[in-house]
C-alpha cells in the first residue's frame, strides 16, 4: 500500500529571490519535507515572480501584495486574501506551518486555519523588537508587534522558536512556546562547491581571507567590524563583504585595496566564498533568530566571531566553538580578529568543534524528524478529499 503523503501548507509574507533568514529556512524547510508530503508555499509576491512555481519537489504560489517599507513588511491586496480564504474552506489541508508573527498575511493564514479546522503551528524567528534608530518609529513598530500578537493568540494555540531565545522572545507577549525547530542546513549542498574565484576581486593567492555575509544595514554590525579591520590594518589579510542592502553606508571604505564589496552573491557563490574563508565575522546588533550563514560556516569547520544576539548562543560557545565579542565594541572586535588570524592552531580547535556541533544537532534531516512528530500528534488522521481550488487558477 502506498503510505499517504499529507498535504502540508507553509506561509510565509517572504520568499526567495527576497533576501533573509526567514525565507532561507522556509526554502530549506519546504524542500526537506518535498520528498515524504504534499508541500505547498504560499507568500507575497514582493519581487515581481511568476505568479507559480515549482522548487525542489514542492509548490510556491506568489500572491499579490504592496511591497511596503522596501518590501520588507508586504500588505497583501484584497485579492490575495480572498484566494487564500478560498483554499482553504475549498482545499485537503492536513496541517500548517506559519512562519513568524510580524506580517499581515500571517495573521490572515492563522485565521483562515482556524476557521477551516486545520491544525498548525507558528514558527517565532524573532528574538527582540527592531531598532529602526528612531524612537517614534520603534514606539510605533512596538505597538504594531504587540497587536498584532493579541489576534495570533486568538488564532493559533502553538508555538516553536527557531532558537531557545525566540522562546523568550514569546514569552515576552504571554506565549508559551512548546519547543525549538532550529535552523539548519542541508549536507548534500555542501557536495560540490566551486573554487573561489580570488581573481575576480584581485585577492593575492597567499592571502587569508575574513568574511562577512549579511544584509549592508547598521544593525548587523558592518560598521563595527569595518572599523575594526581598518584599525588593525592587517599584512596579507582580505575582508570580504558579501550582501546588498545601504551601500552610503559603507562608502569611505570602498577604496581599501584590502577590503572587497562582492555584492549579492547566488547561494553557491557564498558557499565558495566561506570555504575559501580562514574565519567568519557576524558582529551583529540584530534580534537574530539562528542565522543559516552561521551554521554553514560551522558545517564547513570555519571559526567564527560573532555576538549573542538572539538564539546564536544555541549554536556557538565562546571559547569552545567560537569568539563572542560585546556588540559594538570596536576594540575588542579587532583584538579578537588579530589573535584568531595570527593563530591557525586555535582557528582549527573552534572550526572543528563548531562543525561537530552543526553536524549533531543543526541539519535539516533531524529538525524534520522533530516536525514529523509534532505533525502526527497533532493530525494523525489525514484530511478528507476536498479539492475544489487552485491557487494557478486565481492568481
Amino acid at each position: 500500500m502506498t503510505e499517504y503523503k499529507k498535504k502540508l501548507l507553509i506561509v510565509s509574507s517572504l520568499f526567495p529571490p527576497h533576501l533573509g533568514g526567514v525565507e532561507q529556512y522556509t526554502a530549506s524547510l519546504a524542500a526537506a519535507l518535498a520528498p515524504s508530503h504534499e508541500v505547498t508555499v504560499v507568500c507575497l509576491n514582493t519581487e515581481n515572480q511568476p505568479a507559480c512555481r515549482t522548487n525542489s519537489g514542492y509548490t510556491v504560489y506568489f500572491l499579490p501584495c504592496f511591497p511596503a517599507f522596501g518590501g520588507r513588511l508586504p500588505l497583501p491586496g484584497i485579492s490575495a486574501l480572498k484566494t487564500f480564504s478560498s483554499y482553504c474552506r475549498q482545499n485537503a489541508v492536513d496541517f500548517g506551518v506559519i512562519q513568524t508573527r510580524l506580517y499581515p498575511f500571517n495573521l490572515w493564514a492563522a485565521r483562515c486555519f482556524k476557521r477551516s479546522r486545520i491544525p498548525h503551528i507558528l514558527i517565532e524567528h524573532g528574538s527582540g523588537h527592531i531598532d529602526y534608530g528612531s524612537r517614534v518609529v520603534n514606539l510605533l513598530w512596538k505597538i504594531y508587534e504587540h497587536a498584532l500578537t493579541l489576534g495570533f493568540r486568538f488564532f493559533t494555540q502553538s508555538y516553536y522558536g527557531v532558537s531557545s531565545g525566540s522562546l523568550k522572545w514569546l514569552a515576552h507577549f504571554g506565549i508559551h512556546g512548546k519547543g525549538v525547530l532550529h535552523n539548519g542546513i542541508t549536507p548534500d549542498n555542501f557536495n560540490t562547491i566551486l573554487p573561489f574565484d580570488r581573481k575576480k576581486f584581485r585577492i593575492p593567492s597567499d592571502a587569508a581571507i575574513i568574511t562577512f555575509a549579511g544584509r549592508i544595514i547598521r544593525e548587523k554590525g558592518i560598521l563595527v567590524l569595518l572599523e575594526a579591520f581598518s584599525r588593525w590594518s592587517p599584512e596579507n589579510v582580505h575582508l570580504v563583504i558579501a550582501g546588498s542592502g545601504d551601500m552610503e553606508l559603507v562608502q569611505r571604505w570602498r577604496r581599501n585595496p584590502s577590503i572587497h564589496f562582492a555584492g549579492q552573491l547566488a547561494h553557491p557563490e557564498i558557499l565558495s566564498l566561506l570555504s575559501e574563508s580562514s574565519l567568519f565575522c557576524l558582529p551583529t546588533m540584530y534580534p537574530e533568530g539562528l542565522p543559516t550563514v552561521l551554521i554553514e560556516a560551522g558545517f564547513l569547520g570555519k571559526a567564527v566571531v560573532t555576538t549573542v544576539a538572539g538564539g546564536i548562543g544555541d549554536l556557538v560557545q565562546d571559547g569552545e566553538s567560537g569568539r563572542f565579542v560585546e556588540a559594538g565594541n570596536v576594540d575588542q572586535l579587532a583584538a579578537v580578529l588579530h589573535d584568531l588570524m595570527t593563530d591557525p592552531l586555535e582557528r582549527d580547535r573552534l572550526g572543528n568543534n563548531l562543525r561537530q556541533r552543526v553536524r549533531t544537532g543543526f541539519v535539516w534531516p533531524e529538525i524534520c524528524l522533530k516536525l514529523e512528530r509534532i505533525i502526527s500528534e497533532m493530525c494523525p488522521e489525514p484530511a478528507d478529499s476536498r479539492n475544489g481550488f487552485d491557487f494557478s487558477e486565481n492568481t
